[in-house]
């Protein structure tokens, strides 16, 4: 969709002779609101890959296409030892974190299992506790007192 005194591109021609010549300080191009109208904008048919898509629309010189030729197998090998060693470098870092996972867990069971004194601070209090009667045990100033000994 176009304003009056505004020129599609590729299409002036017909736009121009309806309206009469313009000058180019009166031409303005409009920015599209959707992607439907960029395409009829720039006169679009066909995507990419299928047939009638140009890619591109240069000359392009047989110097650069036979150099292009010569150089394309060392490039793709070049290409694909580029991709092995990247595969390679990260099969040795998922191994070398397997590895390092297991010596951690190794580590992480040695450290659970090593002799611990502290059951038997919590089984003094808890003796200690048992032995107060009840109605001590509810009194304010032996609450604190207790609170003090777990500290």
């Amino acid at each position: 969709m176009t304003k009056k005194g505004t020129r599609k591109r590729g299409r002036g021609k017909e736009r121009e002779d309806e309206r009469g010549p313009e000058s180019a300080a009166d031409q303005t191009l409009t920015i599209p609101s959707a992607e439907s109208e960029l395409f009829l904008l720039l006169d679009i048919t066909a995507e990419p890959g299928e047939d009638g898509w140009q890619y591109c629309s240069l000359p392009v010189h047989s110097s650069l296409v036979s150099s292009l030729a010569e150089r394309w197998p060392e490039a793709e090998k070049i290409y694909a030892l580029s991709f092995r060693d990247a595969f390679r470098c990260l099969r040795q870092e998922r191994d070398a974190l397997c590895h390092y996972i297991f010596s951690k867990r190794n580590e992480l069971i040695e450290f659970l299992k090593r002799p611990d004194c502290k059951q038997e601070f919590v089984s003094q209090w808890q003796r200690e506790y048992n032995e107060l009667s009840l109605n001590m045990r509810q009194q304010d100033f032996m609450k604190s007192e207790l609170h003090h000994r777990v500290d």
